[in-house]
This record gives C-alpha cells, sequence and structure tokens, in this order.
C-alpha cells in the first residue's frame, strides 16, 4: 500500500510529499500534500503521532525571479523596495530588507521573468522579526499575454519567522509573470523577505 502512495505521487507534480498514518493494526491512510506546504515547522496534527510524513525529493534548479524586475501595487516606504524582494536575501530581521505594499485595497507584488517558462514552485520567504504574519492570505497567480493560472491555493498563515511557504503549480502552469496576492484582511500589508521561482524553459 505505501508503494502505491508513493507511486501516485511521483506521477503527480503538485505532490511534493505523502503523510501516511496508522488508523489502526493492518490499516494505514495515506494523504499526498500539497498545493501550497511550509518548508521549515512541518508537523504532523495534533493527536496524530502515528503518522509520518515523507518529504519528496524535489530537484528545484536555478531561480527563474533573482535580479528580474518586480511591480508593487504601491510601496510602503522608501525603504522597502520592490527590488529587494528578488536580491536573494532570505533573512530580513527589518522593513529595510523587504519589499512592501502600501495599505491599498488591491496588494501585489509582480515578477517580470524576461522569458516563458513552465513554472512548477513559487516560494515565499518571510520576514525574520514579528512582522512575518504579513505574508498571510497570499495567493500566487502565474501568467502571460493571455491566460492566468493559479499556482497551489491561497495560503492562509498563520505564517512565523523565517517561515518558507512554497506554492506548488499544476502541470501546464505556463508564463512569463508572477504575481503574489494579499487578499485579507485590509489592515494588513504585503510584506516579503524574498521570492524564488522554480521551473522549466
Amino acid at each position: 500500500m505505501f508503494h502505491r502512495c508513493f507511486f501516485l505521487c511521483e506521477r503527480n507534480q503538485q505532490c511534493i510529499g505523502v503523510e501516511i498514518c496508522k488508523v489502526k493494526e493492518g490499516l494505514f491512510r495515506c494523504q499526498a500534500c500539497c498545493e501550497w506546504k511550509k518548508v521549515k515547522k512541518y508537523t504532523t496534527l495534533p493527536g496524530a503521532s502515528n503518522c509520518t510524513y515523507y518529504e519528496q525529493d524535489v530537484v528545484y534548479g536555478a531561480n527563474l525571479a533573482f535580479n528580474r524586475t518586480v511591480t508593487l501595487s504601491s510601496q510602503h516606504d522608501e525603504s522597502t523596495l520592490p527590488s529587494y524582494a528578488v536580491d536573494g536575501v532570505i533573512e530580513c530581521p527589518g522593513r529595510h530588507f523587504v519589499a512592501a505594499t502600501g495599505y491599498t485595497t488591491d496588494r501585489w507584488l509582480s515578477i517580470q521573468l524576461g522569458g516563458t517558462y513552465h513554472i512548477k514552485i513559487v516560494t515565499i520567504h518571510a520576514r525574520t522579526d514579528d512582522h512575518a504574519i504579513e505574508a498571510d492570505q497570499t495567493r500566487v497567480i502565474v501568467s502571460d499575454e493571455n491566460v492566468n493560472y493559479p499556482c497551489g491555493v491561497e495560503y492562509p498563515g498563520p505564517t512565523q519567522v523565517n517561515d518558507v511557504i512554497n506554492f506548488v503549480c499544476a502541470v501546464g502552469t505556463v508564463g512569463n509573470n508572477i504575481t503574489i496576492v494579499k487578499r485579507y484582511p485590509p489592515d494588513r500589508i504585503l510584506t516579503v523577505c524574498e521570492v524564488k521561482v522554480f521551473g522549466n524553459p
């Protein structure tokens, strides 16, 4: 049975891991993961001590977003530059290291990749301070001139210090632009320390 779980996971781009739980003697349940997932601090649910999570070996390759052009829906202040989202710095202990929007109705960050790619994973690195929650309620859209593709589903949070969140795209997600959108709440800005994008030409 375990073999079947792993077999199915290996054939689905959005499956980056499998959780196997012992229900009772001789009976197990497996669950594939995910459309989004925190890279660190992943634990089984409370009370699920009979569960084990097996991470899929994901080959990321080059970061397609590094030093690309970034646009913010609005800029929080002069120190929260859009370019900080793709500068390669993954520890951001304050606002002078992050890209952040203002308090607008539509809060988004857009990265132009400079070419069209089959996108597999979009990774957000949260702040390294108590404002990490500003990465909550985010979703990722991959687009080209004609089509928008959701990458994974909305990540609700809560985000903790230095969290890394992977958004896993479905097969066929193709585009030259990555947009991170914050839907809610209206009193929180969108802030990211770093965004990485992985895929193939």
